[in-house]
């Protein structure tokens, strides 16, 4: 069982970038002061337990949601709005590596991953851009 603080942000292995939220309610990873991460309140999440195990991950400032659209993109907005309408899209599976990191998996089986640009999607591991370790593990470092 994975232990969250209660708040944190997700770092990208690959880089360390950090998962942010950028003004248009996308999700992605870039480096602290790049792009449109700029601010903690863009960055730092809290993690609320679901069911069955299940974690939402939210911004902490807004409580907004990071959930994934029907395309398959993340973005981040409050429950109800836009297509965050079902928790199977929000409600992730956290496995921990046992190497200090985790990765995100909705029940359908599909990862939380970044694509090369950096912005954040789901699909299943060997599928799309999806074919690297670190490109789908994060590490949780307190906020």
């Amino acid at each position: 069982m994975v232990n969250f603080p209660s708040k944190f942000v997700l770092a990208l292995v690959r880089n360390d970038e950090d998962v942010y939220a950028n003004k248009d309610f996308w999700a992605g990873v870039a480096d602290r002061n790049a792009h449109t991460n700029t601010t903690a309140d863009r960055r730092d999440l809290i993690a609320e337990f679901a069911s069955d195990g299940k974690y939402v991950l939210r911004l902490a400032g807004s409580m907004e949601d990071i959930y994934v659209n029907l395309k398959g993109w993340v973005g981040v907005t409050a429950r109800g709005h836009y297509t965050n309408d079902d928790e199977r899209r929000r409600a992730w599976n956290v496995q921990d590596s046992g190497q200090g990191t985790v990765t995100f998996t909705l029940d359908d089986g599909r990862q939380l991953y970044s694509n090369p640009e950096g912005w954040l999607g789901v699909c299943r591991q060997g599928e799309h851009t999806n074919k690297e370790r670190c490109r789908r593990e994060f590490r949780i470092q307190a906020a």
